[in-house]
Order: C-alpha cells, then structure tokens, then sequence
C-alpha cells in the first residue's frame, strides 16, 4: 500500500526560510535599544526622516570602510550603543525602505500627532530608561 504525498499550492508565496535569522536579531536588539531609548515606531515619525535616516546610514558605512582600512576593531561596534555598525546600517536601510513602500508622502501633521500619541504613551518608559 503506497501512502499518498500531500499537496500544499504555496510556490508562489514567501519563502522565510531563506532569511538569515542571526542578522535579522542583531537588526532587532538595534529596535529594542531605540524602543527603550525614545518609545516603540518612534523612528517611523523623525522630522526630516530622508536626510536623518540616509546620514546615519552613511555614518555606520563610514565607520565600516574605517574597519576595513585600517583593521581597527574599534570600528566594528557603535560606540553609543555597543552593537555592530552593520546592524545599524541595515536598521536605516530598512527604515528607509519602508518609507518608500509607505508612498514616501506622509504629511507632517499626521506624523507630528502621531509622533506625540507615542511619546505620552511611553514616557514613563523613556524616563527608566533615562534614568538608567
């Protein structure tokens, strides 16, 4: 008696497995700091998000191609925060990323409304955190 093989039509869907985890986690510690810092999707609402998010972008390059050039390892782990430039680099990539999926055009307002929605939310957290 053969057994009879499944079907599942899923060819066409993500494929998650192909993701690395171990980057995807120290992109995720470098959220966690900021969530702590500032509040959680603080990020999503930072005043003049291209040129902030693109300077820091290249800020962690920069300290990469030093690493690189000179073999320092004081170049391989941010200074404020203790965890690898390149996790950095690829948090603002993605934050960059995302704002051009978004239509790249969110009025001001909204994100200044919002912005504060979060910020009462999560004050008495970022006063811990400050505190620390």
């Amino acid at each position: 008696m053969s057994k009879k093989l499944g079907m599942k039509f899923d060819n066409d869907k993500i494929q998650w497995h192909l993701l690395p985890e171990e980057p995807i986690i120290e992109i995720v510690k470098v959220l966690m700091l900021g969530a702590a810092k500032y509040a959680p999707e603080n990020w999503k609402y930072v005043n003049d998000f291209y040129n902030r998010y693109y300077d820091a972008l290249c800020r962690h390059r920069s300290d990469i191609k030093k690493f690189m050039e000179f073999k320092d390892t004081k170049y391989i782990y941010d200074d404020d925060t203790g965890l690898h430039h390149l996790a950095h680099l690829l948090c603002d990539g993605i934050f960059l990323l995302w704002k051009e999926i978004q239509g790249g055009n969110i009025d001001n307002e909204t994100w200044k409304i919002k912005l504060q929605e979060i910020k009462d939310k999560y004050k008495d957290d970022r006063k811990k955190f400050k505190d620390k």
